[in-house]
């Protein structure tokens, strides 16, 4: 059994403590969401770039049409000055000019073919990807209303539990409460009120002196371990 001070000055510390978890958790949200926000900032990349890839091979397969315009229209030129030369050997080297433009059109058009089956891989991987792209994008906006949901809950119970420690704090005796406050503000984590274990201390698991084991013992308000600070008490 503890006393009665003590009693009430470890409901503080208990209600102190899960206040200190709230506000922890209200302070990991904004990372949090703004992890989901990237995430879904990486989908909407991704998918722009799927499109943007796609656009290429199209923009791709268009300069081939064009080149192979280009090529068929050099060669009605060529065809229509074979009517009006007259040496054998200028019809000649509008021929050869003639064939040459033929096998860059045949070259130009299997490359065509293979832009076209490319887009069409294309356009199949990108629907593909588009699904699983949405419901990754899908997960993350419900992940940001979850965010949202717990932000409102745990600011509510941030309230709530700032009440209960002010209450708390009514009940335990003013001298014990200063202590318990100047603690809080020694020791670099909670809890700031611990039992002895076998003349050790439950928070830094030192063994403290005897005369600081003496003390609890006798059940004295304000005892503190001392290697880490905290206020240590018996526990019959």
């Amino acid at each position: 059994m503890v006393s009665d001070k003590l009693a009430k000055l470890l409901i503080l510390q208990d209600r102190d403590a899960r206040h200190g978890q709230l506000l922890r958790q209200r302070e990991s949200i904004p990372a949090e969401r703004e992890k989901a926000r990237a995430s879904i900032a990486a989908e909407e990349a991704r998918r722009k770039e799927n499109a943007d890839a796609l656009t290429r091979l199209e923009v791709e397969r268009e300069e081939l049409e064009g080149r192979v315009e280009d090529l068929e229209e050099a060669i009605r030129k060529y065809q229509t000055q074979q009517l009006q030369v007259k040496k054998n050997e200028e019809y000649g080297a509008l021929e050869h000019e003639i064939a040459t433009a033929r096998a860059k059109i045949s070259e130009t058009e299997d490359e065509e073919l293979n832009v076209l089956e490319a887009i069409d891989h294309k356009a199949v991987a990108n629907r593909r990807d588009e699904e699983e792209i949405a419901e990754r994008i899908r997960v993350f906006e419900t992940e940001l209303k979850r965010l949202d949901e717990a932000e409102r809950e745990v600011e509510a119970a941030i309230e709530t539990g700032r009440d209960a420690v002010k209450a708390a704090e009514t009940d335990v005796d003013p001298a014990l409460l200063e202590s318990y406050r100047f603690v809080k503000t020694q020791v670099k984590r909670p809890p700031y009120v611990v039992a002895l274990n076998d003349g050790r201390c439950g928070g830094c698991h030192l063994k403290v002196s005897g005369e600081i084991e003496s003390g609890a013992r006798k059940g004295h308000d304000v005892v503190r371990c001392d290697n880490c600070g905290r206020i240590v008490y018996f526990q019959r």
